[in-house]
């Protein structure tokens, strides 16, 4: 155990909180602290028939515990009686429940409060061992594990028991039991014996349960891979997580849903944004130490093979994955929870305002998901995070009831997770409010929840009494499973033949069972809807477990018009009424016998024929398209080839017909995970496991032989050379330098990072033959790289504003800022290269998630957005872009170009971590008004978009108070969309030529302000759109027809602007989160078989160019659920505006580079 973690929570340091979770547009209020435990603490808290509901009954009943008062959060989100409703139409109205406000949680408790030896494992942020409020209601509520502790020495001597490990005699080994242990002291100042002091203790490097993780005490940390989960960086989320599912009852803190179940902190990130295998890893941690239930709150960056592998491991393990649906108020994919054996829930909640009628407490959430894959809905607050913990806590009940089943023998077998899932949606309380969307608030509607299962709510609210009730019983439904297809799979039987049904049926708890499955249209079939491909048939004993069915293209029923009328009408919004018509959905069903408990499962898919998509796409690839494909001919045939890397550490060349070139693919270096794991020692996870490639690969020569080398990044901070055979280049990988990302190096204000995020740049920096590497990194340096992996002079540099910072550590690069620095750090963005200044020496321009609480650095002449950021219901911001000398920190007066860093607004702070905070949007270059030197294209995670020159001030000029005036943010008349105004958000911009040769526009995606209200106000709000928008470069004036409405959010994506319709202009090309690549000239206009629906969430640019040596343009495109797609077009392959992600091979976002989509050395030798 380093030594430094003894002094992570210093005695008489001021403790810190941090937000719990983010919230647009929200201001997050911080923990209250509390340091000593309070006398009236409970634990373990029993279950008694007595005890009160939430109304007070019956007469002389047991008091309910001291944190649910009055109407506050525990007391309505856990109530079964209406004690908190007070408007008549809500009390009388079977659609609202006849005002139940919650989930039932305070009646379940007279049946069960949870067990001790079941285990929650809540993956997320770690926990703040500093946080006395936390402490107060968790201390005695981690797990520990024994196998790694010795057994207390009990001062005084305990109660006599079976256990000596158990002090204290509450049937419970956990912290205080070595309170009075001469052994063990305070050894991080918090004022109590918690967790990490038994870690920084009695960590002895020695693996004394052999479980292969050394000293795993109290949880495990694989974000930086050691034994202790703390969260040094005072995030809170995890910590927040882990209050919802197990906080302690009666101690006037907290109250966790499962008040007697233990929590198991497992670190997966230093937020709630994490990285997938970290996730995987977390997650085999938490089923192989004896976790009952998994909580994952999370939005990872990425979605690889291993993932689902580690969800399938839990599952078949029968642990239950709890997992947030997002927090966006959109239908796309997030992830971990779109993998197949989750359940996953969102949030539903009162509308927050006295004025707005009906004051129901089952309004959808405004940052919450849904979709066809919502298992749930929960009481809650704060978006699905809390969602996901209430529900974990609620999920901890029912295993605890399915062991005392067990035990009283009335189950002879403990719950499976499919059962779990089974009664937990069951038992839910349905919601509908398909006729009655009427809401007292402007522009706000009702989303249309319907009877019976819906995307909306799912099965409807969870009612946890009913649920445990059902487990007590022995009600046990059948078990219904579908493994294939996978969620939201795009298929096409009129070109892939019949569809197979995979998944497994059984109905051990009872004599024999059948099954049916069945096929609808939509999202949502009426029952009357559904057709049976497998009707019920005789009854059967032993499980089936393979191919449940085979679908023929004959047995898909085609919509009808009422069906597609219905489908319409759940969308307020006419622009995109439509995102959904290719949706199908499978339910296959299980009736026990002699049918009394009906099983199921059901799967969202869509059906789609398009005659452009070529032959034997989409490629499945079983992991992400995070990095932009590249187009490029490595085999020297003449024609491109398809060059991308996945979150499975893989890097694939291919031929337009989607076969490997020779030699590829390559793969990056294994991680290093705990072998002796037993997943991994069994082989039932299989091994190894590589490093993720989230950034778009560049390619170039870069050692100068004249032949072309692919460069790729993953997100263990590694940077890979190969050649054009795929071998592996002399001197690669190489590496960001860990000691800048190190545990000694972050805290609040520091949260750094080894990933690379960003696409590698190779550009001649001078001195070496080829093209040098440049990355930016999450430990907030740029580094430099010749073709040999020899360090570049004056790299790496560190990127920060210097005269933000009181003190910069010369060795570790740890800043200590000055008041007013926000938590941003971290380079995700990729830089761009060129000489912006024309002294013959190239510059690398290059923004960082700095945020600063300063006036923002923008001046909005147009009214409503000058007023909005006037208002006060906002918190801007500053940003930081920088311009770096091409010999960095060698260069003389320091590596920052004269006039640089340059101040860039924000409209509001800290919006998401990691991906959205300062600047996410990778600069872009262009000589716009033909000068002779370069303007930079650039904007935050939200704000204005700004055109700077090389001097780092503004292109169109400053106010009268020296602030830059910036790109149009409202005024466009000539719009399809009535959502003003509108700000560039969490994507990257790109130049082109869109109304005549030479007159650049710059495009980028952006949402309305009624788009980013919408995930503060609960429900659906009618004008709320998403844009595409484009700007006149010369005047800062919108194009006539934008910014455009497109139907979901464009995170960390952008335009590729190239042709790919038969016009002369080209088009601006570009995904949503939403299942569609658009293709709009300067007049909005899409050409003919436009746009392409792929069913996934685009995070990849698209790659236009000509892969099949037909002379025409193909577009390329990956997804993040692992999808790609080649489609040709009727566009003559050509020199392009903006064909891919950072314009060029080399990544340069430079639009004076040749974009050389194809251009290549003549034939290479094979």
């Amino acid at each position: 155990m380093p030594a430094d973690r003894v002094w992570m929570a210093r005695p008489g340091a001021p403790e810190r909180s941090g937000p719990m979770r983010y919230r647009s547009l929200a201001v997050v209020a911080s923990l209250t602290l509390f340091i000593a435990p309070s006398a009236r603490a409970e634990f373990p808290f029993p279950a008694d028939a007595n005890r009160c509901d939430s109304s007070g009954n019956p007469p002389g009943c047991i008091p309910l515990p001291n944190e649910m008062s009055g109407c506050n959060g525990e007391m309505w989100k856990y109530a079964s009686t209406s004690v908190c409703t007070t408007d008549p139409a809500v009390l009388s109205s079977p659609n609202e429940l006849f005002g139940v406000s919650g989930m039932s949680v305070e009646i379940a408790w007279r049946l069960e409060t949870g067990r001790p030896d079941v285990v929650i494992a809540v993956l997320d942020s770690g926990i703040k061992w500093n946080d006395g409020g936390a402490l107060n209601d968790l201390r005695k509520k981690f797990y520990l594990n024994r196998g790694e502790l010795p057994v207390p020495q009990c001062a005084p001597p305990g109660p006599p028991g079976p256990d000596p490990y158990d002090c204290n005699g509450d049937g419970v080994l956990n912290a205080p039991d070595y309170d009075h242990d001469p052994r063990v002291s305070d050894r991080n100042g918090n004022g109590v014996i918690d967790p990490e002091d038994l870690i920084l203790t009695f960590s002895d490097g020695v693996d004394n349960d052999g479980n292969g993780y050394v000293d795993d005490i109290a949880g495990w940390d694989f974000f930086e891979n050691d034994n202790d989960p703390f969260d040094e960086v005072q995030f809170g989320h995890g910590t927040g997580e882990a209050r919802d599912s197990t906080a302690e009852a009666n101690n006037g803190g907290s109250l966790g849903t499962c008040p007697n179940c233990m929590v198991m902190p497992v670190r997966v990130g230093d937020s709630f944004v994490a990285e997938v295998n970290r996730f995987a890893e977390g997650v085999v941690f938490a089923v192989d130490t004896g976790a009952a239930v998994i909580q994952e709150a999370l939005g990872t960056l990425n979605n690889s093979a291993f993932g689902q592998e580690a969800v399938d491991y839990a599952y078949r393990h029968s642990v239950p994955v709890m997992a947030s649906a997002a927090d966006e108020d959109s239908w796309h994919h997030n992830y971990p929870s779109n993998y197949v054996h989750t359940i996953v829930v969102n949030s539903i909640r009162d509308f927050g305002l006295q004025a707005v009628e009906p004051q129901s407490w089952l309004f959808i959430d405004g940052c919450t998901n849904f979709g066809g894959n919502i298992s749930v809905s929960v009481s809650s607050t704060s978006c699905s995070s809390e969602a996901t913990g209430r529900s974990s806590g609620i999920m901890g009940l029912l295993v605890s009831a399915g062991r005392d089943a067990v035990a009283a023998h009335t189950l002879v077998s403990p719950l499976t997770a499919n059962e779990l899932r089974q009664v937990i949606e069951q038992t839910a309380d349905d919601l509908d409010f398909e006729n009655q969307r009427a809401i007292t608030f402007p522009d706000t509607i009702r989303y249309a929840s319907e009877a019976g299962t819906d995307q909306f709510t799912g099965h409807g609210r969870i009612n946890a009494h009913a649920a445990v009730a059902r487990i007590l019983a022995g009600k046990i439904p059948p078990e219904a499973e579908i493994r294939s297809p996978v969620w939201f799979q795009p298929l096409d039987p009129m070109r892939d033949g019949n569809l197979s049904v995979v998944g497994r049926v059984a109905a051990q708890r009872a004599s024999g069972y059948t099954y049916r499955v069945q096929i609808g249209y939509g999202v949502n079939p009426l029952e009357s809807e559904w057709v049976d491909v497998v009707p019920f048939g005789a009854p059967r004993t032993a499980p089936l477990d393979g191919v449940l069915a085979t679908i023929t293209p004959a047995e898909i029923p085609q919509p009808t018009p009422g069906q597609i009328a219905r489908r319409q009408a759940e969308v307020a919004d006419p622009s995109s009424k439509d995102y959904d018509q290719f949706t199908y959905t499978l339910r296959v069903q299980v009736l026990d016998q002699p049918g009394r408990q009906l099983g199921e499962d059901r799967r969202t898919i869509f059906i789609h024929d398009d005659p452009d998509l070529k032959p034997r796409y989409p490629l499945q690839l079983g992991a992400d398209g995070g990095s932009s494909p590249a187009i490029a001919d490595l085999d020297g045939d003449g024609i491109g080839d398809i060059v991308f890397g996945t979150s499975n550490g893989v890097v694939y060349a291919k031929h337009a017909d989607g076969s490997n070139l020779r030699g590829w693919p390559v793969a990056t270096d294994p991680l290093a995970i705990v072998s002796g794991s037993a997943a991994y020692a069994s082989k039932a996870i299989p091994t190894p496991i590589r490093a993720a490639v989230l950034a778009s690969v560049a390619i170039g020569d870069i050692d100068g032989d004249g032949l072309l080398d692919v460069v790729a990044a993953d997100v263990e901070g590694k940077v890979y050379a190969w050649d054009y055979r795929g071998k592996r280049k002399p001197g690669f990988p190489v590496r960001v330098n860990l000691l800048y990302s190190s545990h000694a190096v972050r805290d609040p204000a520091n949260t750094v990072d080894r990933l690379i995020i960003g696409s590698p740049v190779l550009a001649a920096l001078g001195g070496d033959r080829g093209l040098d590497i440049i990355v930016g990194a999450a430990d907030r340096h740029v580094y430099g790289w010749n073709g040999q992996g020899v360090a570049r002079p004056g790299f790496p540099v560190l990127v920060v504003d210097a005269s933000r910072m009181a003190s910069v550590d010369a060795t570790t690069h740890k800043v200590t800022p000055k008041p007013g620095a926000l938590r941003g750090s971290k380079i995700i963005d990729s830089p761009a290269v060129g000489d912006i200044d024309g002294d013959g020496h190239l510059d690398i321009v290059v923004g960082t998630n700095e945020e600063y609480d300063e006036p923002p650095n923008f001046s909005l002449a147009s009214g409503t957005a000058a007023a909005l950021a006037n208002s006060g219901l906002l918190s801007p911001a500053n940003s930081r872009v920088y311009a770096i000398h091409e010999d960095g920190n060698n260069h003389a007066g320091g590596p920052f170009l004269a006039g640089w860093p340059v101040r860039i607004g924000l409209i509001e702070r800290e919006l998401l971590p990691v991906v959205g905070e300062g600047i996410n949007a990778s600069p872009a270059l262009a000589d716009v008004d033909g000068n002779g030197t370069l303007e930079i294209g650039v904007f935050p995670d939200a704000g204005p978009a700004y055109l700077l020159k090389a001097d780092g001030t503004s292109f169109y000029g400053s106010d009268s108070s020296g602030n830059y005036l910036v790109m149009a943010t409202e005024g466009y008349p000539a719009s399809n969309s009535p959502d003003t105004p509108s700000f560039p958000a969490v994507g990257e911009g790109a130049f082109g030529a869109l109304t005549a040769p030479g007159a650049l526009a710059f495009a980028a995606p952006a949402a309305g302000l009624g788009r980013s209200l919408a995930i503060v106000l609960p429900e659906e709000q009618v004008n709320a759109d998403d844009h595409t928008s484009a700007w006149e470069t010369l005047t800062g004036k919108y194009l006539p027809a934008y910014p455009h409405h497109i139907e979901e959010l464009q995170f960390l994506t952008g335009p590729s602007i190239a042709h790919v319709g038969a016009t002369p202009l080209p088009q601006v090309v570009e995904g949503s989160a939403g299942y569609y690549l658009h293709a709009f000239d300067a007049n909005g206009v899409e050409p003919t078989g436009w746009p392409k629906f792929t069913g996934g969430w685009h995070v990849a640019n698209p790659a236009i160019g000509d892969v099949d040596g037909d002379g025409k343009n193909e577009v390329v495109v990956l997804t993040r659920e692992g999808n790609l797609f080649v489609w040709d077009t009727a566009a003559a392959a050509g020199r392009e505006e903006w064909p891919k992600k950072r314009h060029d091979l080399r990544n340069t976002g430079n639009y004076q580079e040749p974009p050389g989509q194809t251009s290549n050395r003549s034939r290479l030798h094979r």
